[in-house]
């Protein structure tokens, strides 16, 4: 009975001794490490812990952060419409973004970023969500030519008062030149301003990113100019 006890109590002292060497090669492994990140108004310095998080999760959560990096999810839209550009090459760049916006929303969904940055990827799925449709609206109005598609609301919204005038100068319109300018000018204008409107708070929720940098310990430098 005794040799039991003894052998028991090795066991657990061995258990401890295992948990308090992992901890410890665990604290020297978890290194401050400097990440040095391009923007587009210059470099930055990103420093944080891997005992708080990974590199790669942290580069991963840096797409959606506010300092303009050049690997972030962004919002796309097509400009514009010069009249030096044909039908074909305008409907090319169309079609191009809204594969862009379909991209950005599949990253947002398929990755799992910290709970506390919840309010920064609802706000990327929103405005991506709703250029995505607008985009989707011109690319479908170009290949059927019914203005049914540019009436059509975007969640809750309806923009059937607001473009409504604005699709009936479509219809009247003399050519598809014409057309094509009304839409990529009046009636883009007018469901974006609806849509701005409708959420007046569409800036970058600032408070939830400074909350997570805070949380994780992460620091963030300025090195060339870069925007932070």
């Amino acid at each position: 009975m005794l040799i039991k006890k003894i052998i028991k109590k090795k066991l657990v002292l061995g258990v401890v001794y295992a948990l308090m060497l992992s901890g410890l090669q665990a604290s020297i492994m978890a290194k401050p490490i400097k990440l040095n990140i391009p923007t587009i108004y210059g470099e930055i310095e990103v420093g944080y812990d891997t005992s708080k998080i990974g590199t790669e999760k942290l580069k991963r959560v840096l797409r959606i952060s506010p300092y303009c990096t050049k690997n972030e999810i962004d919002v796309v839209w097509a400009f514009g419409s010069p009249k030096s550009q044909s039908d074909e090459a305008y409907f090319e760049r169309v079609e191009a973004v809204v594969a862009a916006n379909k991209k950005n929303l599949i990253i947002l969904t398929d990755n799992e970023f910290p709970a506390v940055l919840k309010t920064v990827v609802d706000f990327y799925k929103r405005q991506i969500g709703f250029y995505l449709w607008l985009n989707e609206s011109k690319a479908t109005y170009y290949k059927t030519l019914d203005t049914g598609v540019l009436s059509k609301g975007f969640d809750w919204l309806d923009f059937e008062e607001v473009c409504g005038s604005i699709i009936v100068e479509i219809n009247e319109a003399n050519n598809f030149a014409e057309k094509r300018e009304l839409i990529s000018f009046d009636w883009h204008n007018a469901v974006n301003s609806a849509y701005q409107d409708a959420f007046p708070s569409s800036s970058y929720p600032r408070a939830a990113w400074d909350a997570f940098i805070k949380k994780y310990k992460i620091t963030v430098k300025e090195l060339d100019g870069g925007f932070i």
